[in-house]
């Protein structure tokens, strides 16, 4: 499995850089049962007092490379004023 993940400012364009082909989470699973961590490799979102308020949204497709089969996953948070 891997994933390509893209976050986004409130007016649609990319917040920092797209992640593309993060590999899939294997073997044991050793976070707290909130945490949310489809990946090995880590993606941090970090905003600065500069950035735009509004609603961001976090867009990832979950591949499955052996099916050839696409999962599409979306959430947004809101940064308010």
């Amino acid at each position: 499995m891997t994933c390509d993940v893209v976050v986004r400012k409130p007016d649609g364009t990319v917040y920092g850089e797209q992640q593309k082909d993060m590999v899939g989470w294997k073997g044991n699973y050793n976070f707290p049962a909130h945490a949310i961590q489809l990946t090995e490799e880590h993606m941090g979102i970090r905003i600065e007092p500069q950035d735009p308020s509004g609603v961001y949204t976090v867009e990832a497709i979950v591949h499955d490379n052996i099916k050839k089969i696409n999962l599409s996953l979306k959430t947004t948070f809101e940064i308010p004023k």
